[in-house]
């Protein structure tokens, strides 16, 4: 998957119901940012959101990544953010079909 912050493609290295984790300094912490959400691409070249406008707040910088907390989520962001665990998993994403 990939964020898009401020006209920056950024990669996701860790994405939960809570938030994720943003490879590159994006903001300050304590700011709240609006983002795209890029679905990362099925094997059989499906993506069925293929983006997802959400706002977040910068929690804190490490190193060279951005925590960031989702903020508002909508029912769309949370099922992107189940089928991406799903195809890291390895597993049927039945909970939000």
């Amino acid at each position: 998957m990939t964020a898009e912050v401020g006209g920056v493609i950024h990669p996701v290295r860790d994405i939960s119901l809570g938030g994720m984790r943003l490879e590159g300094i994006v903001s300050e912490p304590c700011s709240v940012i609006t983002f795209v959400l890029f679905a990362a691409v099925d094997a059989d070249g499906a993506d069925k959101e293929k983006t997802i406008v959400a706002t977040g707040l910068v929690l804190r910088h490490h190193r060279n990544s951005t925590a960031i907390a989702f903020q508002n989520a909508t029912m769309p962001l949370m099922k992107m953010v189940v089928r991406q665990a799903a195809r890291q998993l390895g597993i049927e994403p039945y909970l939000v079909k």
